[in-house]
């Protein structure tokens, strides 16, 4: 089942600092190019965030489904890992309201990277929700901390390793993701189940 989200709380803290930015860059000594150093540290995060589907500093995620997942031992898999606390879970009923479910009907848990969300034990997923899109909404916080330091150092080194190779070849070219960056990354994709 596949879900839109959006982030309605993104971090503002960089995964990796503009001075260990600089280093890589072998420019420890400038400054003079430190806003666009940002720029493409911003733009490594969003790329990995996008397509490995991973926070980097926690964040506020809200995530639409049209249905509960059909039978009591089918997970609702969040978009955006690592999941660090969950907010919520709403959904429309039949009759138009608006139902949340108390923290006693579900757990989290993970399989193969993907956090995901099932009935408790003896508990169903709602049958009355209602036939239509984004029915149910969960809320929750995704990133490996709320700190860079919480940050897995292989994450920072591809995020190094995008930043610099964006800073150095300023122009579009046929790969969009150096190849080492990709190898560090590639232990934090989630395949789909």
């Amino acid at each position: 089942m596949i879900a839109d989200f959006k982030i309605t709380a993104p971090s503002t803290v960089l995964p990796v600092s503009i001075v260990e930015a600089r280093r890589q860059l072998r420019m420890e000594g400038g400054s003079f190019d430190d806003t666009l150093i940002e720029a493409l540290i911003w733009a490594a995060v969003g790329s990995i965030e996008q397509q490995y589907g991973l926070a980097m500093i926690s964040g506020t995620v809200e995530q639409y489904h049209a249905a509960f997942p059909g039978g009591s031992d089918k997970p609702l898999f969040f978009r955006v890992a690592p999941l660090l606390s969950l907010g919520s879970v709403v959904y429309t009923n039949t009759a138009g309201l608006l139902i949340t479910l108390a923290n006693s009907d579900y757990t989290t848990g993970g399989y193969n990277g993907w956090p995901f969300l099932v009935p408790k034990v003896g508990k169903d997923w709602p049958s009355d929700a209602a036939a239509r899109p984004n029915a149910v909404t969960v809320t929750y916080a995704s990133g490996f901390g709320v700190t860079a330091a919480a940050v897995p150092k292989p994450v920072k080194q591809a995020i190094l390793l995008m930043m610099s190779d964006m800073y150095q070849n300023r122009e579009d070219r046929p790969d969009t993701l150096p190849r080492a960056s990709e190898s560090l990354l590639r232990p934090y994709y989630r395949y789909a189940v």
